[in-house]
């Protein structure tokens, strides 16, 4: 429904009436309160003089029965009552007050006010406010009243088109105007009235809190310098309020109309630091006022003289020392000199760059980057395409770059076959391929698991055309330690073990001593060495390298080699038997009786032999 529409119906139709008006001044010649009486069945208007406008309104029923009223409102420049149920001795009151000293702006509210609806606005403070319940029921309004900055309606029986109107004041240039909400608790049913104090003049008003039942708000109206409430069946929580207000002529609205802040003076000295006095100008209720306050200027270092810092140097060295650094700047390492100078009696500092170091790899806390670790694994063979003949392939390639090598991967048809531990320079890798294409390359692997491919190069092993070796090999080596060795080599050059004799055998050894001579006879011994010839590594049949002596002179001492040769030389024996006895100095009989007997076996001994020669002799003569 279009309300707009119905409220300039209605003001048509108001206007058209005869209705003579009452005006009473309000203290501060500010405001006024007009009124109309009649009956309010048709709805009256109460109109506020030219130079005025209605800053709030209300009504007196006197019919005194329990219908509700309806309407209570701004409309146009006045206020609008309405009450289907009414009497020709009711009455419609509006405040009126001076349209120079402020905006007023009306705000609408649409909606069932069942629990209660605002009508707010962001700028300017409450009035004074007004209803409409469209529900057209005897119901009463419970609440009609000024909250905070902004105007309540509620009626827990109304239409959700119902309205709620709030009148918002701004003081005009010129003006300063300040607010007050009066408010009397407790039950209207003799009337309750709400006072504005000395110096404000009531401005609107209503009432609120009157929720336990449907009879209406008698009277809710302003009165002398106040607000007047009042209804018969009212409870001991309800409210009357008055909305007041005081008018002074302003000095200022806003800071800036009583003047501009700034600084005022020369700058002094203060705690050995600049200062200098700030002005502020401040706009309070519409009266100029300003203050001074020193403000801090200058920290100095060197303390302060006559508003002004003292000079910090005079000549350079005052200022510091040179000063210097490495930096990157994108791929360059640089050197920062920062060198402190006078000027004026103020320190600064001439700061210079100087390119130390292009960096071919990137520059990096404050440093030249190393080359980056890389390893290269190129191919020396087999060639790429190469035709191969046998099987038994060797790979070789070369290994080189700045990163630690750790193992390489042979990759064949794509697949790894085998793997090995890798030098910088040239690797083998020995694997046997069957007939038919192949594709091989390498994977080189470093200390930091970084991976490194080769190229890939084709193979071919056609094994129809084999070359078979023809082996040559060296004479067996001594057996050494169980093994003995030789060396064979294909004179085919075929480039394969087919058939190849083995290289190592295991071998028995049987020593082959060699003694030197007895040595001389020292502390009661005698001592050789003895070698084996077949170096058997064995100590079987050894002869012994010591033996105990006595020791009567070097010259008479026989080699101990000759002892081998006694029993096959007997004069030999017999005259090393005499030598001895005759340097032991053997005198006793028991000796020489000992050294004959040897003489006697000796010489039949070699009598024997001879017999023996001769039989031999005649037997071949024969």
């Amino acid at each position: 429904m279009n309300y707009k529409l119905i409220f300039g119906i209605l003001s048509v139709l108001i206007l058209m009436q005869a209705v003579s008006a009452e005006i009473q001044d309000l203290p501060g010649g500010q405001c006024k309160i007009v009124s109309v009486t009649g009956n309010q069945e048709h709805g009256v208007q109460v109109n506020c003089p030219s130079g005025f406008t209605a800053t709030g309104g209300g009504w007196a029923d006197n019919a005194k029965n329990d219908d509700d009223q309806d309407a209570s409102y701004p409309l146009n420049n006045g206020w609008y009552c309405q009450e289907d149920d009414s009497s020709s001795d009711s009455k419609c009151y509006a405040v009126c007050c001076n349209s120079n000293i402020m905006q007023i702006e009306k705000i609408e509210k649409v909606g069932s006010q069942n629990n209660g609806i605002r009508a707010t606005y962001n700028s300017g403070f409450i009035l004074g406010g007004g209803f409409w319940d469209k529900s057209g029921n005897g119901d009463d309004q419970d609440d009609n009243m000024p909250l905070n900055n902004s105007w309540l309606c509620t009626d827990d029986e109304s239409s959700s088109d119902s309205v709620c109107f709030g009148l918002f004041g701004t003081a005009k240039q010129g003006f300063n105007l300040d607010f007050k909400t009066i408010s009397v608790i407790g039950n209207q049913e003799h009337g309750v009235q709400a006072n504005c104090p000395s110096g404000y003049s009531v401005i609107g008003g209503g009432f609120g809190g009157e929720y336990s039942n449907d009879d209406d708000q008698d009277y809710s109206y302003p009165i002398n310098n106040g607000w007047f409430c009042k209804e018969d069946q009212s409870v001991s929580s309800a409210g009357c309020y008055a909305r007041c207000m005081k008018a002074d002529y302003a000095e200022c609205h806003i800071d800036s109309d009583c003047g501009t802040n700034g600084y005022i003076g020369d700058n002094f000295c203060h705690s050995n630091n600049v200062y200098r006095n700030y002005r502020t100008f401040t706009c309070n209720n519409g009266l100029c006022s300003n203050s001074t306050l020193p403000v801090f200027m200058t920290n100095c270092s060197y303390g302060c003289t006559n508003g002004s810092c003292n000079n910090q140097c005079s000549i350079n060295s005052n200022c510091g020392t040179q000063t210097s650094y490495l930096t990157c700047s994108g791929n360059n390492l640089i050197n920062v000199t920062t060198t402190p100078t006078c000027s004026a009696g103020s320190c600064s500092n001439v700061t210079s760059n100087n390119t130390v170091q292009i960096c071919a790899y990137g520059c990096s806390n404050n440093s030249c980057l190393p080359q980056p670790a890389n390893l290269t694994a190129a191919l020396n063979a087999p060639a790429n395409n190469a035709i191969l003949n046998y099987s038994s392939v060797n790979f070789i390639f070369t290994i080189s770059g700045n990163a630690a090598p750790s193992s390489a991967k042979l990759v064949i048809d794509n697949s790894i076959v085998k793997m090995i531990n890798i030098v910088l320079g040239s690797n083998t890798i020995n694997y046997n391929l069957s007939s038919g294409n192949h594709t091989w390359k390498i994977i080189a692997n470093d200390s930091n698991n970084n991976n490194y491919n080769s190229e890939t190069r084709n193979i071919i092993i056609n094994l129809s055309s084999q070359c078979l070796p023809n082996w040559n090999c060296t004479s067996w080596s001594l057996c050494t330690n169980g093994w003995q060795t030789r060396t064979c080599t294909d004179l085919n050059s075929c480039n394969n073990n087919i058939g190849k004799p083995a290289e190592s055998a295991s071998c028995s050894c049987t020593p082959d001593w060699d003694c030197s001579s007895w040595s001389s006879c020292s502390n009661g011994w005698r001592t050789r060495n003895c070698h084996d010839n077949n170096n058997c590594n064995s100590n079987s049949g050894k002869p012994s390298e010591e033996k105990k002596c006595s020791k009567i002179s070097d010259c008479n001492e026989i080699n101990e080699s000759e002892d081998s040769s006694l029993i096959s030389n007997p004069v030999k024996t017999m005259y090393r038997a005499s030598v001895e006895d005759i340097a032991l100095g053997e005198t006793t009989s028991k000796k020489e009786s000992r050294n004959w007997g040897i003489y006697l076996l000796i010489l039949l001994f070699v009598v024997g032999i001879i017999f023996l020669l001769i039989l031999i002799a005649l037997a071949r003569y024969k």
